[in-house]
């Protein structure tokens, strides 16, 4: 069954501080990763860090979206993080469907004495 991914960004998950002439600059941001095969879901989180160059173009705070920050993250992570991070989702998902079987202790037959 295919899986939905859902990126987003908590509530109170974007830290800022105030540097090079500008305020409240987001420097770090947390995400959150949700996967979904329909019957089963999970999620992962982590943090992405931002370093921000006098002279780059700058969006003010009250108008950020959580596209553009989950934007920022995606690529200061990367895309072969992101992948991992994907393809872990995916793997917790697979268990949850397919939960392996595990073995149970069993006493050995010549040993009748109670455990």
């Amino acid at each position: 069954m295919a899986i939905t991914y859902t990126w987003s960004i908590p509530k109170n998950g974007l830290y800022t501080l105030n540097t090079e002439g500008q305020t409240d600059v987001v420097v770090q941001a947390l995400y959150e990763v949700s996967g979904t095969d329909g019957t089963h879901t999970t999620d992962m989180n982590g943090a992405a860090q931002f370093t921000y160059v006098s002279g780059n173009p700058f969006v003010p705070f009250n108008q950020l979206t959580e596209a553009q920050v989950l934007t920022w993250a995606k690529d200061a992570i990367g895309v072969d993080r992101v992948k991992m991070i994907e393809s872990q989702v995916a793997s917790i998902l697979d268990r949850m469907a397919n939960p392996p079987v595990r073995p149970k202790p069993t006493p050995a037959p010549w040993n009748t004495s109670a455990v």
